[in-house]
């Protein structure tokens, strides 16, 4: 509103109770995971690249982490899917925060399917 001009701060900081590095926002909106393979790794980057000018976090999905989003996310959360699909103990190390993945939308306890021309190399590996 016009002439309203109280400062609001928004910043959260998440595991300030048990997390050996606790995870502060400036924004308390975080960037939902979306799987590389589905998204390519100039849109994983670029995510990455907006969610930290815009001072909150992006998470990773199926597929796992890539360099390009890991290389550009101050803040990144690694999800942990049942599938463990994509999951390795190298990325699991590199990422700020873990988040455990329980189901999907409508297929609860359940995972999607990846089409099989878009398993490149590249996404195979992850």
């Amino acid at each position: 509103l016009e002439g309203y001009r109280e400062r609001c701060d928004t910043s959260v900081v998440l595991g300030s109770r048990h997390a050996k590095k606790p995870i502060e926002l400036k924004i308390p909106i975080t960037i939902a995971g979306m799987s590389f393979g589905s998204l390519s790794g100039p849109a994983k980057e670029a995510l990455g690249r907006g969610a930290t000018l815009s001072g909150t976090s992006t998470t990773t999905r199926d597929g796992g982490m890539t360099a390009e989003e890991r290389g550009h996310s101050k803040q990144l959360v690694f999800q942990y899917l049942p599938s463990r699909y994509g999951m390795n103990l190298r990325d699991l190390r590199r990422a700020d925060a873990i988040e455990v993945v329980v189901g999907q939308g409508a297929k609860p306890g359940g995972g999607g399917m990846l089409l099989g021309q878009k398993i490149s190399d590249r996404v195979e590996i992850g």
